[in-house]
């Protein structure tokens, strides 16, 4: 068992992934399922898991599609993979990671801790900043092409506006606007004021005028159905006996 510090091995391994254009997203799915195993088996100098957990963990479902992958990662030096003979046994794995000029880990820190970032040279887009880590001594570059190409915007979660239950007034007012009688707003305001101006008991309103709309047009569907059931001029004669 080595003793390997997983927090730099992750960040190390995909800032590599990262820079090779090479590797597509399997295989990074891959990769980082091998990790897992790699840190299940305590960081074991060779590990063994089953091909079927490797294709669950990293969503592979074509058996061509995860050779194919295993053996890009081998060759590309991110893995040892020892094949097994036997379909009982498990094939064996190491894990690599590929030496490149622009990922650094150093034992110790060279700055003080919050004293200003220093800068390097990376090989594609010249002086980059670099983000540091004074305790565990991690030093990870940042692509300057990376945050061109993919800048994230900091999205503020905009602060839900809160309902504000109207007053009886106003929602007379507001029926009155419809044409609508004041006995009609009552009706409306009773109901959701039992109810705290939620919809069916649960939804909180938004917008109460645009509920009163639809009150009005259900009230008055209502009763042009009621008035079709109840009216009718055919004439019966309830003198028959029985």
């Amino acid at each position: 068992m080595q003793k390997v510090n997983y927090v730099k091995l992750y960040i190390v391994a995909y800032n590599c992934i990262y820079r090779d254009e090479r590797l597509n997203s399997t295989h990074v799915s891959l990769y980082f399922a091998l990790l897992h195993f790699y840190n299940l088996s305590h960081f074991a100098s060779q590990f063994s898991v089953a091909r079927s957990q490797l294709k669950a963990q990293s969503k592979i479902k074509s058996d061509t599609t995860y050779s194919k992958a295993i053996s890009a990662l081998k060759d590309l030096g991110y893995i040892n993979y020892f094949r097994s003979n036997s379909p009982h046994v498990a094939s064996s794995f190491s894990i690599e990671i590929p030496s490149l000029d622009f990922i650094t880990i150093e034992t110790k820190s060279t700055h003080p801790k919050n004293g200003p970032v220093p800068h390097t040279t990376s090989p594609d887009n010249g002086p980059v900043p670099i983000i540091t880590s004074p305790e565990n001594g991690l030093l990870v570059y940042t692509s300057k092409t990376y945050k061109q190409k993919h800048k994230t915007i900091n999205k503020t979660k905009t602060e839900k506006s809160v309902f504000s239950p109207p007053t009886i007034e106003a929602v007379k007012e507001y029926f009155k606007k419809l044409k609508s009688s004041a006995a009609e707003a009552e009706k409306f305001f009773n109901h959701y004021e039992s109810t705290g101006w939620k919809i069916n008991g649960k939804t909180q309103l938004v917008n109460w005028e645009a509920r009163a709309n639809m009150w009005l047009a259900r009230s008055a569907e209502f009763n042009r159905n009621s008035q079709n059931y109840l009216s009718s001029e055919e004439d019966k004669d309830y003198t028959a006996s029985f």
